[in-house]
């Protein structure tokens, strides 16, 4: 192993940083590659409109405006990706230098879950707010590494990382959960683990009230409402939980669970690792106080995978907002890091294998978002087509489409990779055939804009009960049918049933 050992060694910032850049780039290279507008991306681009600080979100109103030097949204993808990466790399590179002082190049992979972690794929998936997103978790990464003590300091990148996305927040709580494993295995008095923990509390108290005085006059009502706190919260809370996990669940394809398995065992190991020292140092009972401890943290910890949307009355339940099950992986792989031992740094190349299973994640959905781009742009010509072919249609003052149920995400093309990896389906949360925005694309502006730059009021009934209205359609054929009634076309979008593939 002395050609692994060779390369193995410790590493300067500055290396660790370039190092965690090409592993990022490398991350995101299939996103870039696929070029495709994500959900909010097509109405943004087409007004060049944010409208991100109604949703408290001012920074990332700023990033885009300055980036635009034209005072709106214009898109710019991958510039404002292509910048973020840097920064990412270098909190990336600051936290492995936290944990580990000087951290070799296999200690990285402890920290790359952090950008890894699957379900931040769909962050990453939007054009506009993704790297806005990034920027907001490099915030709070380097939030930690600056140590409690250092209070506005702290407080500062805290408020910059809430101000980028207010879910970031799961993060920072998520690595100080995990500062407190660290401290009660390495044996830190209990006193000194309390005192860290409260003055990282008072480090996110004193940045949340920092971002709420910058963004609260702009922030809608929506952004504000917290869950009723009745007799049906506990229950809420629950239900909400219990959607958190299946959605997690659906990570364990067979290969990933054998995986989970293996690294479950090592961080096991790494945990019992510590256990001699303790006892002999503190005794039976105060190993078993620092047991109690370490399941607390774990309670907390893996209530922060989805952890503020819990208690906010608008529950967004996608796979961007369970941004911190990103340190449940890093410390999954941090005991694991343990488990392998310190006398041999080699042995943590093993490591490789979860992180190689998400980069496999990650160009998997760049082949499913190329599939979705393809077929969102032909149903569009197809549509757009139709409406040119039928000169009775020319009379339609505004277009509106009308989406039927949808909810197995019909995407032909990309069946088999979404029935074997289900996690897939579950980032593209896709339940729509075809916006009304992306008709801009084929050169149809006169469809209704779901957004700000509304074209004429949203028909007042829906799909299914069109049809009764309506009467006979201009065109009717597999995809959709188009209806002409007082001036006003309706584009309604058919049910698509799932295509017959290979076992």
């Amino acid at each position: 192993m002395q050609s692994v050992s060779s390369w193995n060694r410790p590493l300067t910032l500055r290396q660790a940083q370039l190092i965690c850049l090409c592993a990022l780039a490398l991350h995101v290279l299939p996103l870039i590659l696929a070029d495709a507008m994500y959900l909010d991306d097509v109405w943004r681009a087409q007004t060049a409109i944010g409208h991100w600080s109604g949703e408290g979100r001012l920074l990332t109103q700023w990033l885009h405006a300055g980036l635009s030097f034209a005072g709106g949204a214009i898109n710019l993808f991958p510039l404002p990706l292509l910048l973020a990466l840097p920064v990412a790399a270098y909190a990336l590179a600051r936290l492995a230098v936290h944990y580990f002082v000087e951290p070799r190049p296999s200690d990285l992979l402890v920290v790359l879950p952090l950008w890894y972690s699957p379900f931040f794929l769909q962050n990453l998936s939007y054009q506009y707010d993704g790297p806005a997103m990034a920027l907001g978790v490099s915030a709070m990464v380097l939030a930690i590494t600056v140590g409690p003590r250092r209070l506005l300091a702290g407080a500062a990148l805290i408020a910059c990382g809430l101000g980028f996305y207010q879910v970031t927040l799961n993060l920072f709580v998520g690595l100080c959960c995990i500062e407190a494993v660290r401290g009660l295995l390495r044996g830190d008095e209990l006193t000194k683990v309390l005192g860290a923990a409260g003055r990282r509390l008072l480090q996110a108290l004193s940045g949340g009230v920092l971002y709420l005085l910058l963004a609260l006059p702009w922030m809608s009502g929506q952004r504000l409402a917290l869950l009723a706190f009745d007799s049906a919260w506990p229950g809420e809370v629950l239900r909400r939980l219990g959607v958190v996990f299946e959605h997690v669940a659906l990570l364990f394809t067979p290969g990933n669970l054998i995986l989970a398995i293996g690294l479950g065992l090592l961080a096991l190991i790494g945990v019992m690792r510590a256990v001699p020292a303790l006892r002999s140092a503190y005794g039976l009972g105060g190993l078993l106080v620092r047991g109690i401890g370490l399941l607390l943290v774990l309670l907390v910890l893996l209530s922060m995978t989805s952890g503020i949307m819990l208690i906010f009355a608008y529950f967004i339940h996608g796979a961007r907002t369970l941004m911190g099950f990103a340190c449940v992986l890093v410390l999954l792989l941090y005991l694991a890091r343990r488990g392998l031992g310190e006398a041999s740094p080699h042995r943590a190349l093993i490591l490789c294998l979860p992180l190689l299973s998400m980069l496999s994640l990650a160009y998997a959905y760049g082949r499913v978002l190329e599939a979705q781009k393809a077929q969102t742009a032909a149903i569009a010509q197809y549509i757009g087509q139709d409406i040119l072919s039928h000169p009775e249609l020319d009379k339609a003052r505004a277009f509106y489409l009308l989406e039927s149920n949808q909810s197995d995400g019909w995407l032909p093309a990309a069946s088999g990779a979404l029935t074997r990896a289900p996690l897939l389906a579950l980032i593209r949360s896709s339940d729509f055939v075809l916006l009304p925005e992306m008709m801009t694309q084929v050169g149809m502006g006169q469809f209704y804009l779901n957004s700000s730059a509304n074209q004429s009021p949203p028909p007042a009934w829906q799909a299914d009960a069109l049809a009764a209205r309506g009467g006979t359609p201009v065109v009717d054929n597999r995809f959709y049918r188009i209806y002409l009634i007082d001036q006003q076309g309706y584009v309604v979008t058919k049910p698509q049933h799932r295509p017959w593939t290979l076992p």
